[in-house]
């Protein structure tokens, strides 16, 4: 009767530990997920940098594209760059990345953003 009621005891622990594992699985691809979505709004800011001033463009901006790992790994991925002119003196502009993408279940995920200005000269 005690082997038996250790062995209920020991499968009912390993359901909880392989539930809490799957769990912090399931919040280390979403962790991974996030930050590849973070680099990547990154690497499209210091693409939009490297233009000249005159370049940044909100028609120039539509030609950045998300690299083969991102497409990948993140479903239905939409980079979004927005330049809006500053009223000054300086004059200058906002440039604003914004990657968003869903998941399996789409639910869209937390995107990544990334904002920053550009001035003259």
């Amino acid at each position: 009767m005690e082997m038996l009621a250790a062995v209920v005891v020991l499968t009912a622990l390993l359901v909880v530990l392989a539930q809490f594992l799957g769990a912090v699985a399931q919040q280390r691809r979403v962790a991974a997920r996030r930050l590849l979505a973070v680099e990547e709004a990154a690497n499209a800011m210091e693409q939009a940098a490297a233009l000249a001033y005159a370049e940044l463009t909100p028609a120039r901006m539509q030609t950045i594209q998300l690299s083969q790992q991102a497409q990948q790994s993140l479903p239905q991925a939409k980079l979004t760059v927005v330049v809006t002119d500053e009223p000054g003196p300086p004059a200058g502009k906002r440039i604003a990345v914004e990657l968003s993408w869903q998941n399996r279940a789409g639910q869209t995920g937390k995107p990544g953003r990334v904002t920053a200005w550009r001035y003259e000269g």
